[in-house]
């Protein structure tokens, strides 16, 4: 059924529909007359006759030009420009070119295997090589079992002291029944190709990134709230003027009183990087002492730095991952693929240890591996090749 026109108009419901046939996904009835009559109110010829202006586009797409190549792209293919790619210059640009590269592909797929009687042929695809992460985490408990939370179904999982753990598609939660003296500590751990989110007993929210880890109390007794992080994760805070909320790394501390921000703290990147949106938060390090970190600014800290280095940044890019997206601003190859290797759980192989190549854009993290991988190479400064489950990075 066509989504409603409130919200989704007509062009987006046919690239969708377009997206689907090419994925291989079978279409209903209606979905599929749908089809047949944007082809017959379009014409046999459209494609051919257009594609040498929609191949120019994709030369313009390698120049930057996103927003005059995607508008262009859709009036060749018949679609109204929909108003989310009119304000090109405040959307997601890469995702945009994502999504006009697969409506290219199933024009393609639609216009060469049209059968006679302009009914639209759904021609089936193998299941992606590498496809995104999901919803994926183990939790540990005080007395050392553990949990598979993909796996476990929604509802009451258990009860450490007086708290109750409750899963709820995606997301733990930690409900205290009654005020306690007694500590236990719970660890959720993400692996490559997972997320996982938690409410803890204070009403603070911690989204977990891909490969991350967060060792926490059940309940915060005492006058201080702290957890252990290892990975990169997203911290929504509540506020306990009587309780300040610090977080530990390898090396180094954020306190805080009650704010959002996002750490990322791999150990295999070397950097730690805290990025804050708002409140405020103090850095400590034995190396590099002590810092205040401003809303819109981002603290680096590398192995033995004497000082924090502080910039402004986007600060929607750090959190981008949390929203469902990666987004890269000037960020060189090798970063960029460490992501990719967390979230689809997969090796990365260099070719050569001299790519210089920096990119920036925005991409959907759910996305299969090998459309993102096709955008990216739209720079033309960068190439791969998949082998099972690893990614061939070459210049």
């Amino acid at each position: 059924m066509e989504p409603n026109g409130k919200n989704i108009d007509h062009a987006i419901y046919i690239a969708t529909l377009l997206h689907r046939l090419h994925e291989g996904d079978p279409l209903a009835p209606d979905e599929q007359e749908a089809i047949a009559a944007w082809q017959a109110a379009n014409g046999d010829d459209t494609f051919l006759q257009n594609s040498k202006a929609i191949t120019d586009e994709l030369r313009r797409l390698k120049n930057y030009d996103t927003a005059g190549a995607v508008k262009t792209i859709f009036g060749q293919l018949g679609l109204a420009v929909p108003s989310r790619v009119r304000r090109m210059d405040t959307i997601l640009r890469w995702s945009a070119v994502a999504a006009m590269l697969l409506v290219i592909g199933a024009v393609s797929v639609l216009y060469f295997n049209r059968p006679p009687n302009n009914q639209a042929t759904i021609t089936h695809k193998p299941k992606p090589i590498l496809p995104p992460g999901g919803n994926k985490a183990i939790l540990t408990l005080a007395d050392g079992s553990a949990i598979v939370l993909d796996s476990a179904r929604n509802g009451h999982l258990a009860l450490q002291g007086k708290t109750n753990i409750e899963k709820s598609d995606g997301q733990l939660m930690y409900k205290n029944a009654a005020t306690t003296t007694e500590t236990l500590y719970n660890t959720i751990t993400t692996p490559r190709g997972g997320q996982y989110a938690v409410t803890l007993a204070d009403g603070s929210k911690i989204w977990l990134n891909a490969a991350s880890s967060l060792k926490y109390p059940t309940a915060f007794a005492g006058t201080t709230r702290q957890v252990e992080l290892t990975g990169e994760a997203y911290f929504e805070i509540a506020a306990d003027l009587s309780k300040p909320f610090k977080v530990r790394l390898n090396g180094m501390d954020v306190q805080v009183l009650g704010t959002r921000f996002n750490i990322k703290a791999y150990q295999d990147d070397t950097t730690i990087r805290t990025t804050l949106l708002d409140g405020a938060v103090k850095l400590s390090a034995a190396t590099a002492g002590e810092s205040l970190l401003k809303p819109g600014q981002q603290a680096t800290l590398r192995p033995n730095q004497r000082r924090f280095t502080i910039r402004e940044v986007n600060v929607n890019n750090a959190v981008a991952w949390r929203n469902g997206y990666f987004a890269f601003e000037n960020e060189d190859i090798y970063g960029i693929m460490k992501d990719m290797s967390r979230w689809y759980n997969v090796d990365v192989e260099f070719s050569s240890h001299s790519i210089e190549s920096k990119l920036g854009g925005t991409l959907s993290r759910y996305q299969n591996a090998e459309d993102v991988l096709q955008v990216l190479e739209l720079t033309g400064s960068v190439h791969f090749s998949i082998n099972k489950k690893k990614i061939i990075v070459m210049p």
